[in-house]
Parts: structure tokens; sequence; C-alpha cells
């Protein structure tokens, strides 16, 4: 396999990259009375009347033209992409015919790595979480998002790059994993659809920036470490494992979680210029769907949608690739979708859309937002449940950052707010539209209502999840492999856990005495259903 140039970033301001910036802009817009209209530039008088005048958003250019820095990203994307197929074609020139990859980077906003992936072979990424800091299930989690996104990319098996046997010596606190953590984090790969499992780096250096980045072998040299006996012990379970690299991760969910959009949003002044904890509420979702023993696809609005049972779209303020026209026709032929406040705000240049929005869903959702409210922080609201709601929720729940209000056109009110001058507005939402169903979800709430409400989601739609009754603490994945399905149970705690898997065969000991030890993954095999 080739390994095609390391964790592309940056980006280049440069007279000859000046000039493919206009030449981009014109294969797309054509006439400069269209990027005119596209970015309004009549605001603030920034009206061009030619694209000589046109330059990137730096110290030297023009940073108050949201659609002007919208465009600048997506031609970066597409340079970076460029280089990377000349590097391809370069040694496919030269006779190789090995498959390419390219390693990417955590949650990295520079590029669109969707369209990166198109033109390599697999997919590959540096995994390095900073265990911990919190709660190591949480860390878990966004691991795991991590993890399904490099998968959903290509939707096949990806590759784990780069992760560290010990710790980091780049990020704030250098802290050791505990015992059995190193294991479970790679087989966490592993169990979301990597066939590798790699570290960097094999020996620690004796100068230069990474010197006391953690390695297989460290400045000590030899063997008879506690790391260098768990990435042995890894080795040793992961040939167990050859098998597992023939099967797929299956998933009747995914999160619409798209760069595009993230990036005109991040960029836009208001409704929150202190945080619109885009990535923390797209999580939030992965979380209920994962501690609800679902496996969870990550994808953009360019991929198709029929193959699943339930669409979470948090927070897609930008509507593009005509994603209105599917999600409609993914509720309408039964499916069930999730949207949140601040969807569907904008266009594919950062205009505002006219005639209300989420835009062109109005009719899919039953309603429409009025206004907006952006909480200080501290200042907290909270949603409280409409007697009989369909979902049967009973309990508050905090909510904070965004607080949405809607006029209903046909949708139901499932919670509504319990304070300020809204109190009793609605704030969670349902509407039956063709065979499937649409909520909405108005404000920035907490975990546990995530986790419960989506809890009985997918009890409604009788969704079988990997696992029933998964504890505090424990993540579940699966991989199918023909008549057999591959289930890791991992535990990310101190604490022995007690969980009950009838009907399944543990795989690497052939013994289970019905616990999981602190910082173990169990992985059993079953028949498929």
């Amino acid at each position: 396999m080739w390994h095609i140039s390391n964790e592309y970033s940056g980006e280049c301001h440069c007279p000859l990259c000046q000039a493919a910036f206009r030449k981009w802009l014109k294969n797309k817009y054509h006439h400069i009375d269209a990027i005119n209209h596209a970015w309004w530039t009549s605001f603030w008088s920034h009206t061009y009347s030619s694209f000589d005048q046109i330059e990137s958003p730096s110290s030297l250019g023009d940073k108050g033209l949201h659609g002007l820095n919208l465009d600048w990203k997506r031609f970066v994307t597409d340079q970076t992409t460029d280089f990377m197929r000349h590097e391809i074609q370069a040694i496919r020139t030269s006779g190789a015919i090995q498959p390419t990859t390219v390693n990417f980077m955590e949650d990295y906003t520079g590029l669109n790595y969707y369209k990166l992936a198109e033109y390599v072979d697999f997919v590959s990424w540096d995994s390095y979480p900073a265990w911990h800091q919190q709660q190591d299930i949480m860390t878990a989690y966004d691991t795991g998002m991590q993890h399904d996104l490099m998968r959903s990319m290509k939707h096949k098996p990806f590759l784990l790059m780069e992760s560290c046997p010990a710790s980091p010596n780049w990020q704030a606190v250098s802290k050791i994993k505990k015992p059995g953590l190193l294991t479970n984090a790679s087989l966490q790969a592993v169990a979301h659809g990597s066939n590798s499992v790699q570290f960097f780096q094999i020996r620690q250096g004796r100068g230069g920036f990474e010197k006391f980045h953690g390695a297989v072998i460290d400045h000590y040299g030899g063997e008879d470490t506690r790391i260098f006996r768990e990435v042995t012990k890894t080795g040793i379970i992961l040939e167990h494992l050859s098998k597992i690299a023939e099967s797929r991760v299956e998933s009747p969910v995914a999160i619409l979680y798209d760069m595009e959009s993230r990036w005109a949003m991040e960029d836009a002044r208001g409704p929150r210029n202190q945080g619109l904890f885009y990535h923390e509420t797209a999580l939030k979702s992965y979380q209920a769907f994962r501690r609800n023993g679902l496996n969870v696809d990550i994808i953009n609005m360019e991929q198709p949608l029929d193959s699943y049972q339930i669409i979470a779209a948090p927070m897609l303020y930008m509507f593009r690739a005509g994603i209105e026209e599917k999600l409609k026709r993914f509720v309408q032929n039964g499916g069930i979708l999730i949207m949140t406040y601040w969807s569907g705000i904008v266009n594919e240049t950062d205009l505002c859309h006219l005639g209300g929005t989420p835009h062109g869903l109005s009719d899919v959702l039953g309603l429409h937002s009025e206004e907006i409210d952006g909480l200080w922080d501290g200042e907290v609201n909270h949603f409280l449940p409409v007697n009989g709601n369909e979902p049967h929720l009973k309990e508050s729940y905090a909510c904070r950052h965004l607080c949405d209000l809607v006029r209903l056109q046909g949708a139901v009110p499932l919670m509504e707010y319990a304070d300020n001058f809204y109190k009793g507005y609605p704030a969670l939402t349902v509407h039956k539209y063709g065979s499937g169903h649409a909520y909405y979800i108005c404000a920035d709430a907490e975990a546990d209502f995530y986790h419960d409400f989506y809890q009985r989601i997918i009890t409604a739609q009788q969704i079988r999840p990997i696992l029933d009754r998964i504890p505090e603490g424990i993540e579940v994945s699966s991989r199918v492999h023909k008549d057999f399905e591959y289930v890791f149970v991992q535990n990310y705690t101190d604490s022995t856990i007690d969980i009950c898997l009838p009907d399944h065969i543990e795989i690497l000991s052939g013994n289970y005495n019905g616990t999981i030890s602190g910082y173990t993954t169990i992985i059993f095999q079953r028949k498929s259903t």
C-alpha cells in the first residue's frame, strides 16, 4: 500500500494560488455579477467589477464576506485534492498498482475530507485522544465517532495509521494510559471498522520536537516495560482476529455531519458568537445511539439515505446537494428524521433562505422557526413533558446556548419550555409525513434527554440493539461476517461490571463468567439475524 503524503493541512496565498482561485471562481460562477449576488457584496460596498479584484481572505484580502470565506475553503480542499491526485498519478505512471491511502486528523476543519476520500482506495487516520481528562467512556464515544466518520466516507473498512502506545508529548498534559487502555483503544478502532492497528512511534528519538512522544520502545531501550508488554498482548489478540478483516459494520442509523455546513455556520455572526457547539451537539446524538446499543454511520449531505431507519440532522445550518428533497423522500417512505434548531437557514453560498426555515422542510416538520434566543453562559432553560406525549417522556431536562421559538403548522408538541417569556412554547415536536415521522428538537438539550428520547424512538421502530441494557461505562459495537456477527464489549472504567450475554461464544479465551473487568475488551461471536 502507498501512503500518499502525511496529514495534509495549511493553505497558500501566493500569486499563483490567487490566480488559481480566480480561475476556480470563474469556472464556478462564470460572470462577476453572479459572484456579487452569491456573496451579497453590495452590503458594506464590497461589489466587484472584475474577477481580478478578488483576493483570498487574509490580512491582505477581505475576511468580511462569508461567501468568499466559504468558497476559499472549498478551493483549498480542491487544491489539496488536486495535489494528492498528482502524487497518486506519479506512482501509477511508474507502474505501482498497490492501493493508496492518506492519513486524516481528528475533527480537522481545514479540509473537507470527504472530497479527498473519493480518490484514495482506503481512508486512514491518526487517533490521539486525551484519555483520563474526563470520564473515559466519554472520550471513547468521541473517538468512536471519529472512527465511524472515517469508515463512513467510503462505507468500507478504514485503517488506523497512527496511535500512541503511551502518551503524546504535544497535548496539554502527557497522561499515561492505565493498564488495559492501550488494548481497549486499539480494539475500539477494529470494532468500528478498522482493518489495522498501527503505532507512532516504534522507538523514541533522542532529539527533536517529538523526543518525548510515547513509543513502543522508549529511551531505556528494553522489552521489559509495561508498554512493550501491552503492545505485545494487543498484537497477539489481533492475530486471533484476522478473519474480522473480511467483515463489515452495518448501521441502522446515521448522523448528518457536514463540513461545508459547519464552515458556514461557524463563520457566521450570530446567534451566538461565544460558542455554537456543533461538534458537541452532534456527539450527543452519537452517544445516545451508542448508549442504546446501535452502530452509527456519520455521513454528509451527498450520500444516500435510503438504507437507514433513523437519521439525525443536528444543526444542519446549510442545505445543499438537494438535501431537502432527499430528507423529504426519506420521511415519506417511512424513515424517522430527527432535526434540531438552526437547520436549513442558508443556501450553499451562505445566503439566508426566505419564506421560513428549515427551508423546504416546513411541510415535513409541520412547523417553521420564528425566532431563536441565544443564551448567556450559565443561563439555563428546561424541557418539560407535555401530558400524554407519544414517546411517554416523563423527566425535565436542562437546555442551554440556543432556544428556537417555532410556530406549529400541524406538528404536535411533546415537550415545552419551562422558563422565560416563552414558557409553554414547543421544545420538542413530532409530525407525521407520508409513512414516516419528523421530530424537531428546539434547543440544545442535555445528553440525558437525547438518551431517553432516542431510546423511545428506537424501541418504537423495533430496531434491534446489539445488546440490551448496556451498563454505564460500557461501549458495544459489532461487525458482520457472512453468517456470524462479532460483538465487541469494552469496559472504560476501573470497575468490574456485570453484563448478561446469553448464547454468545467468547472467541479469545472461550470463557465468560458474566462480568467484564476494568479496561478490558471481550469479543463474542453469534449467528447473524
